[in-house]
């Protein structure tokens, strides 16, 4: 409130509201500001507290136990004509609140006029450190203090986008330690011009000249990302640029620094413009980058979209060729009879709008860039806004000189061939325009986006051209789902297991089942009643590690391979040339896992995005075609989703009655009340027999002999996932694991082995050795149980490491979480990578581990702690009778857990108390006794 930076005291209605306890506390001040701004241009609410998600919206809480949801409180000011509201929100997910809007094309729940300012995504916390307190507020204030660190701004004020640019590059600085880990964003909602914030005591430009001379040369994307290395980049296509510059020289680190690709000299983190244009996955970073293609009539909703994602250069191509396919050739002859074909608009006009969106875009804000095609127009939106003082048309007017403030992504792509550089593009629009006149090509700017408009080819017969439209909307929809049939039948024949790829094939061994009547059912026999039943529907229960995903697996492949469906051939050539995406006749095959789908979407929307097709087509396909759906990984629903799955899988199933629908779990208590009625089999046990082939992988003698060491009972032979790391260890090292006792060191060890074998001269370099690294793995795996994490984002994977090497001691927590994080998923330690998310690759594996991890516990009635906090959470009394045997190394120490546990079932849940029942009651075992620390097991904030 100092008039230095706006004096905007002499505009306060009431006083801040400081250290609110209550919901209704804060609706009442909210109400009273409301009506006493009633006629201000602009309103500011800034809020600074506690925040979390509720029913997938953004809410503030208050005393922990209290909130109100962002959209209540965004209706309540909703801004009248001519006035806007500027939403300052520090809290964690605060992101939530500025997660969607015009720019990304979503329902948003403020009113046009208005801009959110968030400190952070909507996945990410809000840190606080000693001495700042919240750090987006400090760095906030600072800016404002310090005028943005002496940078004048055009009109000598703070705007949004300057506070999140000074924002993020002070979080940058402070290097990219857990505490510092989040990223600033907003968004705007219609508004005209910029959100001030405060007045820039730096000053002003000198007669509309830019005169700053910041750090980097004023680009916003000269600065690293929050957390990237050198080794995000694609050293591929670092080589690929290089080689355009003979000079550039041969190793891939080099040649960054000296194409500009690195933020500064002697700093080898790239900086932001390379991540975008070579970057291995730039999505990590700028979640946003990823565009939109549609086609189709918006007014009817009768379109069909797809994301288009990678490198900006990626972007680019892919544009063109999907804009190419749409477009009509026409054919000219010249006096020899010589045919001339051109598209009805030239290439280089949709090559140089296409790269003028992609380079121009604004990339600190939230958005996309979206390309739509239909029978009048192209249209082409970018978030962003025209360069400082100038428009288009002047621009056109007078084309000559290029604008942009992303310029090392412009130099990037001029480089590379992709955009013209230095203003010679616009000759080639405004020859485009002397030639088909002014308004086929018009841009226009508004509410924080820029959009250009391609005028298309007037068809005179309307009648003709609304079929032609329909026709180009039905082929476009079978082509695509065609194209992701085609991409999942390709992806099925092969298995990935420890890093490793065999033929599944190969792999797979049939299981027998048991119906719910005691009978068997065969594999051969399931598939041949799926194949041939209309509406067959089953649930298949199966164990840990007992393969339940490799038996979907082979059920589409062989469904796939025998209904013979024709998928349309990637390429050019006319709609009858490619054919029809299947045949009409023969089943659709839909094969998904749970864990893949996104809960805030509808059935088929979820199951459609997971497959890479669009949810019109899906839905045409399911009302024309029979459909047989395998649903992988039921168990894996978090449990406050299951009854919203369960009521879309039971309205799928009425909508849709001859559709055929296999589900598989672990044994889940919710499976006593499946969604539909169905067919209840239960994977069973494997014999030696077909653990001897589920292991022989090449060396069948040497496997036959492991097998023989076995005893008839030992859980290798029954459960074929333990079975198949027995063999993989048992190749390596000639011996045969004790999987009660040595399962993480052996495991480490063999994937350390074989990491050794395949990469010659490139040994591996770990940050602990390997027994350390086995501890640690074993913690990990621990708590990701715990804490019910066995999908997580890579950030709250780091903290999770940095927990795990915090509690296994002994060193390990002097190393750095993110590169241990790195070699696990390198070496293949039971974590990989899945977009950006860290993933547990089986949960058989990560139950052992965990049963191994349990033993560094030594106090009582912790362990005691865990195993209920476990059973309350899994519901599996496998899971608590392996961590009891695992723990306990004499039988006092046995009983006297034992009895603490009896402690614990009077006064637990009905149906916890009839698991525990269970356990104590199978809980007998003996296993040598393990020590560690425990201090802080259950204080890790995920």
């Amino acid at each position: 409130m100092d008039p230095r930076f706006g004096g905007a005291e002499m505009f306060m209605p009431i006083e801040p509201l400081i250290d609110c306890a209550t919901t209704g506390e804060f609706m009442k001040a909210l109400c009273d500001f409301v009506e006493l701004t009633k006629e201000v241009s602009q309103r500011v609410l800034y809020f600074t507290g506690h925040g979390r998600s509720e029913r997938n919206q953004f809410a503030f809480e208050f005393d922990g136990t209290q909130s109100a949801a962002f959209d209540v409180v965004a209706s309540l000011l909703a801004p009248t004509s001519g006035r806007r509201n500027l939403f300052i929100v520090d809290s964690c997910y605060s992101g939530g609140a500025a997660a969607a809007g015009l720019k990304s094309g979503a329902t948003f729940p403020v009113s046009a006029g208005s801009c959110v300012l968030s400190s952070c995504r909507e996945t990410e916390l809000s840190r606080e450190v000693p001495g700042h307190g919240s750090l987006f507020t400090h760095y906030l204030c600072e800016g404002i203090r310090t005028g943005l660190d002496g940078i004048r701004t055009p009109e000598g004020m703070i705007s949004v986008t300057d506070v999140v640019t000074h924002v993020r590059r002070k979080l940058g600085e402070r290097g990219d330690g857990i505490l510092t880990r989040q990223t600033p964003t907003y968004s705007v909602i219609q508004g005209e011009g910029a959100f001030w914030i405060a007045t820039n005591v730096s000053g002003a430009l000198v007669d509309g000249l830019d005169e700053r001379k910041p750090r980097l040369d004023g680009d916003p994307l000269a600065l690293p990302p929050a957390g990237a290395t050198f080794a995000d980049l694609d050293e591929a296509a670092i080589q690929a640029f290089a080689g355009r510059h003979p000079s550039a020289p041969a190793d891939p680190l080099q040649a960054a620094q000296q194409l500009g690709m690195l933020s500064a000299v002697g700093d080898d983190r790239p900086s932001a413009a390379a991540i975008l244009c070579f970057g291995k996955a730039p999505h990590r970073f700028f979640p946003d980058v990823a565009s939109i293609f549609s086609v189709g009539d918006k007014a009817s909703g009768s379109l069909v979209a797809q994301q288009v994602e990678g490198t900006l250069v990626q972007q680019y191509d892919r544009f063109i060729e999907l804009l190419l396919r749409h477009l009509d050739t026409h054919s000219t002859f010249d006096a020899s009879g010589s045919r001339s074909d051109r598209f009805e608009i030239e290439p280089a006009v949709l090559r140089e709008v296409v790269a003028n969106a992609l380079t121009h875009r604004d990339f600190v804000g939230r958005g996309r860039v979206q390309v739509h095609i239909d029978e009048r127009q192209i249209e082409i939106v970018n978030p962003g806004a025209f360069p400082d003082g100038h428009g288009w048309e002047a621009l056109l007017e007078r084309p000559g000189k290029s604008l942009t403030g992303n310029r090392r992504v412009a130099n990037f792509l001029n480089k590379l061939g992709t955009v013209e550089g230095l203003g010679r593009g616009f000759h080639v629009l405004k020859a485009f325009r002397e030639t088909m006149g002014n308004d086929a090509l018009r841009f226009e700017q508004a509410g924080g986006v820029v959009a250009c408009y391609l005028r298309r080819a007037v068809r005179t017969d309307h009648a003709g051209a609304s079929a032609a439209a329909g026709d180009m909307l039905e082929r476009e929809t079978e082509k695509q789902l065609g194209q992701a049939l085609a991409l999942q039948a390709r992806s099925l024949p092969h298995v990935q297991m420890f890093g490793q790829r065999f033929a599944l094939e190969k792999f797979f061994v049939e299981p027998m089942m048991r119906r719910a009547d005691g009978h068997s059912i065969a594999y051969h026999m399931l598939l041949e009643q799926v194949r041939k039943t209309t509406g067959y529907k089953a649930v298949i229960i199966g164990a840990a590690g007992m393969g339940k995903t490799m038996l979907f697996r082979k059920l589409a492949f062989d469904l796939q391979k025998s209904s013979e469906v024709h998928t349309p051939q990637h390429g050019s050539g006319t709609p009858g040339e490619e054919g029809a995406a299947a045949a009409l006749d023969e089943p659709l095959i839909l094969s998904a896992s749970f864990r893949n789908l996104n809960a805030d979407l509808p059935l088929v929307s979820a199951i459609a995005q997971g497959l890479g097709a669009f949810p019109t087509a899906l839905d045409h396909a399911l009302h024309r075609r029979r459909t047989i759906l395998l649903l992988d990984g039921y168990d894996e629903i978090a449990s406050e989703q299951r009854s919203l799955f369960d009521q879309r899988i039971a309205g799928l199933v009425e909508d849709h009655p001859d559709l055929s629908i296999l589900l598989c779990s672990r044994p889940a208590a919710s499976l006593a009340r499946p969604p539909f009625d169905a067919e209840m089999l239960t994977i069973m046990p494997f014999t030696r027999g077909q653990a001897l082939r589920m292991t022989d992988l090449g060396e069948p003698g040497t496997l036959a002999k492991m097998i023989a060491q076995l005893p008839e009972d030992s859980p290798l032979l029954a459960n074929p996932l333990l079975g198949q790391i027995a063999g993989l260890t048992f190749s390596g090292y000639g011996r045969v694991p004790d999987m009660g006792h040595r399962v993480g060191p052996v495991f480490v060890e063999y994937m350390l082995k074989r990491h050794d074998t395949t990469k010659g001269q490139y040994r591996r370099a770990l940050t602990l050795d390997p027994a350390l690294m086995g501890d640690v793995v074993r913690t990990t795996a621990l708590m990701m149980l715990m804490h019910g994490e066995s999908h997580m984002e890579e950030q709250a994977g780091e903290r999770l490491i940095g927990a795990a090497l915090r509690l296994t001691g002994r060193g390990a927590e002097r190393a750095d979480p993110r590169r241990v994080l790195d070699e696990m998923i390198e070496y293949g330690f039971f974590l990989q990578r899945d977009g950006d998310h860290i993933v547990a690759f089986h949960r058989s594996i990560m139950e052992q581990l965990a049963v191994e991890g349990a033993r560094v516990i030594s106090d009582p009635e912790i362990f005691t702690r865990l195993v209920m906090l476990l059973l309350q959470r899994h519901r599996s009394v496998q899971l608590s009778t392996d961590l009891l045997e695992g723990w306990i190394s004499d039988r006092a120490q046995g009983e006297a857990v034992l009895e603490r546990l009896r402690e614990n079932v009077e006064h637990a849940p009905e149906e916890v108390a009839m698991l525990l029942e269970q356990v104590i009651a199978k809980s007998t075992g003996k296993l040598p006794e393990r020590h560690g620390a425990t201090e802080g097991l259950f204080d890790l904030p995920l």
